[in-house]
């Protein structure tokens, strides 16, 4: 069979497919951790690693474990191949433009946003704020060639060519990023292009029982632990709290082997098609495009603070904290049927427009 016609193939039988869609919750959950602990409140000092270690760590793990989400999500994008169809891109800005625009309202009659000049620029020009919007509109918008090379290139030229991409992204990127700020930590459009070629990589040249899903769960977690040591190291020691944050960053090695072990291990998995599951991935990504809107953040980063002011037991405050996320995802999953119920409606004027 022809990589043309096995990209084909492969596609119809990938749709939805429950253990990839479990895959997708579980990576935005991942993200809502991710921004729960660190994004407003930032790595602990020395200090405070000195005086509570063991919360310190813990603090550490979640962020590590975490903070694979993004580059699952691109990675599920290479698995499945970006098809640029008029009604899928009109869904992603569609999707997009909903939540921008519904939240800059809110925001503004709740007064939680200026109601000035530059809120009129940024509703007109649609500023979204959206870092990954704007990184995964530019993937999207290459697919077409980076599929045309997929499917032109060996195996080996393939490997080849990825070999060099994350040595050259784990060099200047990551190591040296003074020389190449465009790769931006992996928030960028060239650090979701390796990504992408890499899982259609995987999809289409190695045999998916190479090794079973267990042992890949083994290896997230232990290079979840092992990012986690040294960035405690780091900060206990005080070697430096920019050489911490690099550890955890989307390109680090530790982060982009993490992030593959627990993509391979979904993909190992063998789960039965279980309609739930594919229903509640549909809502996936507007978990993000609602959670980091800078109207309703500001609500869920108030509740954190008032959480972590309760001087709760650290057990206690985490369990708080999940339940919490998981409520918070169930919510923005019930307000995404809504934006659900009016793309249907719209979407055959989508579709049915003449170029």
């Amino acid at each position: 069979m022809s990589i043309k016609n096995e990209i084909a193939v492969n596609q119809l039988k990938s749709d939805r497919q429950s253990n990839i869609e479990l895959l997708r919750i579980v990576a935005m959950f991942l993200i809502l951790i991710y921004h729960s602990v660190f994004l407003r409140n930032g790595i602990s000092t020395p200090e405070e690693t000195n005086s509570q270690p063991i919360e310190t760590y813990f603090d550490l793990f979640l962020y590590a474990s975490a903070a694979v989400g993004v580059n699952v999500f691109v990675l599920i994008s290479g698995w499945f191949g970006i098809h640029c169809k008029r009604a899928h891109l009109g869904n992603f800005l569609f999707q997009v433009l909903f939540y921008f625009l519904i939240g800059d309202l809110i925001g503004c009659c709740m007064g939680i946003l200026p109601l000035n000049t530059q809120t009129y620029i940024h509703l007109f020009t649609l500023s979204t704020e959206y870092w990954f919007v704007y990184a995964y509109l530019g993937l999207y918008l290459f697919a077409p060639i980076l599929n045309a090379y997929i499917e032109k290139a060996t195996p080996k030229a393939l490997r080849t060519t990825l070999i060099c991409f994350f040595l050259l992204q784990t060099w200047y990127g990551w190591f040296r990023p003074q020389e190449a700020p465009f790769f931006y930590g992996g928030h960028s459009t060239i650090s979701f292009v390796g990504l992408y070629l890499l899982a259609r990589y995987l999809h289409l040249y190695v045999h998916p029982k190479v090794t079973k899903s267990h042992h890949f769960f083994i290896a997230y977690i232990c290079l979840s632990l092992t990012a986690t040591t040294l960035g405690f190291c780091s900060l206990y020691y005080a070697i430096g709290h920019q050489y911490t944050a690099t550890i955890f960053q989307y390109i680090s090695p530790l982060i982009l082997l993490s992030s593959l072990s627990l993509f391979l291990a979904f993909t190992r998995m063998s789960l039965p098609h279980i309609p739930s599951i594919n229903r509640i991935a549909i809502s996936a990504f507007s978990v993000y495009l609602i959670h980091t809107h800078e109207t309703f953040y500001t609500y869920m980063e108030s509740f954190i603070g008032q959480l972590q002011n309760k001087d709760l037991a650290y057990p206690m405050y985490l369990l708080i904290l999940l339940l919490s996320l998981l409520v918070i995802y169930c919510l923005c999953t019930c307000i995404d049927q809504i934006r659900l119920t009016i793309w249907k409606h719209i979407q055959p004027l989508v579709t049915n427009v003449r170029p």
